[in-house]
C-alpha cells in the first residue's frame, strides 16, 4: 500500500476531494494500491500523482512536491506573526488540534 499526492501544496489544507472514488485530504490519499498509483500516473487528467510509502509524513510530501528546506525553516517565524484564529480557519479544526496535541506532546517530554 502507498500513499499519494493530488494537488498537495495546492489545495486548502482542510480541503476533502474525490479521485475515482478515493478520498483527497489536503492533497493526500492514502492506503492506496500500487496497481491504482500506476494508472493515475498513467493517464492524463491524474499526470501530478507523486507517490509516497504508506507511512509518508507531512514532511515528506512537502519534500517530494518541492517545498524546500528553506521554505520549511521559514515556516516558524511566519507562525509567529499569524493570529491563532485565522490560523485555525486555514487548518481546520482538526488539523489545528492535531497541530496543537502534537505540540503539547512534544513539549511535554521537555
Amino acid at each position: 500500500m502507498y500513499s499519494a499526492s493530488w494537488g498537495f501544496g495546492r489545495v486548502l489544507p482542510h480541503s476533502i476531494s474525490l479521485l475515482d472514488g478515493w478520498v483527497v485530504k489536503n492533497g493526500i490519499i492514502r492506503d492506496v494500491p500500487g496497481k491504482q498509483i500506476r494508472k493515475w500516473m498513467n493517464s492524463r487528467s491524474a499526470a501530478a500523482i507523486v507517490p509516497l510509502p504508506a507511512d509518508a509524513t507531512e514532511t515528506d510530501f512537502m519534500q517530494a512536491c518541492g517545498v524546500s528546506r528553506e521554505d520549511q525553516e521559514r515556516v516558524p517565524s511566519q507562525l509567529a506573526g499569524v493570529d491563532p484564529r485565522t490560523l485555525i480557519s486555514s487548518l481546520g479544526p482538526e488539523r489545528s488540534r492535531d497541530l496543537a496535541n502534537s505540540i503539547k506532546r512534544i513539549l511535554d517530554e521537555r
